[in-house]
């Protein structure tokens, strides 16, 4: 009948060859369907009409070959979700990468400004050592030039020293002379008196 030939016929347009729409083998099994019921209506009423029974087993070729798309766009859609997933996982574990990248960045930069403060901390140690260095190497300049000063104040008192020595010695020989002469005065005076006495 007139129905069943509609219905074989955006039957055709669902299984001929090439991409399968999406959605396209549910329209396919809803159009055997129409056409299985129009043809089972119109055979039940042309009884044994060769036309209705090859009609008939054309349908059913044709949902055969619609129920095996179905199968393969099952099986096609089950890949397809299972490189999705894949892919998902892949995205997920290369974003977890990125997140793990970004937080050793943040560790590294923390570790970079740390050692870049202990290199200050430790420059700022070696300025204020060279400080210390030069205050001292002053003060060591300082005492060796009063080493220097009291080496010669040393040796001049040294050198007055052995001058007092040497004009002791001298006071002692005079004094020894002041005797000497003393006596021989003394001597001469009782010389003297005793000639004295004997001319009397």
């Amino acid at each position: 009948g007139g129905a069943a030939q509609a219905a074989c016929g955006q039957l055709h347009l669902w299984i001929a060859p090439g991409p399968v729409p999406l959605g396209g083998t549910k329209n396919a099994v809803k159009a055997c369907h129409a056409a299985l019921c129009a043809i089972s209506e119109a055979y039940t009423v042309a009884g044994d009409d060769p036309a209705a029974v090859a009609s008939l087993q054309l349908v059913e070729t044709m949902r055969t070959v619609a129920l095996r798309d179905q199968s393969r766009m099952g099986a096609e859609a089950s890949d397809l979700q299972s490189r999705i997933e894949i892919e998902q996982a892949a995205h997920e574990a290369q974003r977890e990468r990125a997140i793990l990248a970004e937080e050793s960045a943040v560790k590294d930069s923390a570790r970079a400004s740390t050692a870049r403060r202990a290199e200050h901390a430790e420059q700022q140690r070696a300025d204020d050592a060279e400080v210390r260095c030069e205050v001292l190497q002053r003060e060591v300049t300082r005492l060796q030039s009063e080493w220097a000063f009291a080496s010669e104040s040393v040796s001049e008192a040294e050198a007055e020293r052995k001058n007092a020595d040497r004009a002791t010695l001298e006071v002692g020989r005079c004094v020894d002379v002041a005797v000497t002469a003393s006596e021989a005065r003394v001597a001469a005076a009782e010389a003297a008196a005793a000639a004295a006495n004997e001319r009397t």
